[in-house]
């Protein structure tokens, strides 16, 4: 294997109005091998190895590609999982005291601590998605403004009833919904404030024979929750570089004491999405996927909380998972390009917030633990004619082969520009180890990442991810 592939050369971040990932050609065939897509920068230090596995175990089954429940660790803003990296940020409005605008959650900055467990059933042979599952855990939303809520637990499911987790941590949705007449379950009438709130966390409501209640003004309101998930090939399947896409949104009433009725009173919650609304946007490979989500719900809710400051709070981020590839199977030599796309948000310090997409190219040097990212080309998702400006290119450590992080690659990032950001980027290898159609040189056959930058003074910020495939 030939091991001089890479030269090492000056390298910038620089980030505009958007963080993206761009995408290059990969290497050559016999002989010399070409250049590295992307130049690496000065080297950038090794991460050490975590306390836990780095492998996939999901407890849904074989058919699933999971994330992982637990943070073995934060570096530079995005977290590390079992097999994913992480990373998110919330709403600011939600921050402000006193808050004016309590029905609509805006702005955008990263933050740390909670985790989202993202699990996909897929085709054995197709690879296709078939079902969509995430735990939000610790993402800074509560209801009584004392404890955080208890796990979102979604799976899209277009029917009523409980979701719910297994003694084992798996998903069950499976489970019929208490009518709104059983004040044992729905028991804040009786309890107040120390009611069980997971009786209230993962409902589902719809469809249901009852009627809605619209609020005062409007003339129609929803009575449909979900439509389940919507999946769709991606163009990779026949030669080209999109990933797989699955889409999902849920209107919840997560939170709504109004679930319990006694006898004779109407039934239930007023209408689908009195609460909120959850979306996912999903890009998957073989082995690899990138969850880009949304939640909007409703914090320091009056019946729980008793502080009159009921209002709208988000929480917006990328989750990079999949089956990882094991760590002793990552080459120690050689080198390797990947091509992909990227997807995130971008605001530029003010209301506004972009959804985007962009190109990504990675390039790896086994030999000395580098891997260079770069980003370009970004463009608000859908609509290509907005130009959302950001190019960026940033090295990072790969960890050292024989280490159990040999799988995981982490560096801080910074950009230039008007509007200056700093944070981290993290990613992951998925899949076997083999030689790619452009390459001479062997790497794992996917990877996927998870980024988080901010400006202090602006309040710029970016939050985003990129998949890519072998090249």
């Amino acid at each position: 294997m030939h091991t001089s592939r890479y030269h090492l050369g000056p390298v910038s971040l620089t980030l505009t109005a958007v963080a993206a990932l761009v995408a290059c050609g990969g290497g050559g065939g016999g002989g010399d091998p070409a250049p590295p897509a992307v130049n690496f920068g000065s080297t950038a230090p090794l991460p050490t190895a975590v306390s836990g596995s780095t492998t996939m175990n999901c407890v849904d089954g074989s058919e699933w590609q999971c994330s992982g429940s637990t943070i073995l660790r934060t570096d530079n803003g995005v977290s590390v999982t079992s097999s994913s990296v992480q990373a998110y940020g919330r709403s600011t409005s939600d921050l402000e005291v006193p808050n004016l605008n309590k029905t609509q959650a805006t702005g955008m900055e990263p933050t740390t601590g909670g985790v989202i467990d993202m699990r996909f059933q897929r085709n054995a042979s197709s690879f296709a998605v078939t079902r969509a599952g995430m735990v939000m855990t610790n993402i800074g939303i509560t209801w009584d403004d004392l404890v955080p809520r208890k796990p979102a637990i979604e799976v899209f499911e277009p029917t009523q009833g409980v979701t719910k987790l297994n003694a084992d941590g798996s998903l069950s949705w499976v489970n019929p919904l208490p009518a709104p007449t059983d004040m044992n379950y729905y028991d804040w009438a009786a309890r107040g404030a120390s009611a069980t709130q997971e009786n209230y966390a993962n409902n589902r409501y719809f469809p249901r024979s009852a009627p809605v209640t619209c609020l005062p003004g409007l003339t129609s309101c929803a009575a449909t929750e979900t439509a389940g998930i919507s999946y769709g090939a991606g163009a990779f399947r026949s030669g080209g570089t999109d990933p797989d896409r699955t889409t999902g949104n849920r209107l919840l009433s997560d939170g709504d004491t109004k679930a319990g009725s006694p006898p004779g009173s109407a039934a239930g919650v007023p209408f689908a999405g009195n609460k909120g609304v959850r979306n996912l946007i999903a890009f998957s490979y073989n082995y690899s996927n990138l969850g880009t989500w949304v939640t909007e719900e409703t914090a320091e809710i009056d019946e729980w909380a008793n502080v009159d400051q009921e209002h709208s709070v988000n929480r917006r981020g990328t989750v990079a998972f999949g089956q990882t590839t094991t760590p002793t199977a990552v080459p120690s030599a050689g080198g390797v390009d990947y091509k992909g796309v990227a997807f995130g948000w971008y605001t530029s310090g003010s209301n506004d917030l972009v959804y985007y997409r962009a190109t990504a190219t990675v390039s790896v040097n086994f030999d000395s633990r580098q891997v260079a990212v770069r980003l370009s080309n970004a463009v608000e998702d859908g609509n290509p004619a907005n130009v959302v400006p950001l190019a960026a290119e940033v090295t990072v450590g790969l960890g050292a082969s024989g280490t159990n992080v040999a799988n995981y690659f982490t560096g801080a990032a910074t950009s230039s520009g008007t509007s200056a950001l700093t944070g981290g980027l993290g990613g992951r290898f998925f899949g076997p180890v083999g030689q790619g159609p452009f390459t001479t040189n062997q790497g794992p056959a996917e990877i996927a990442g998870s980024f988080s930058l901010k400006n202090a003074t602006s309040k710029a910020a970016a939050i985003g991810g990129f998949i890519g495939r072998r090249q």
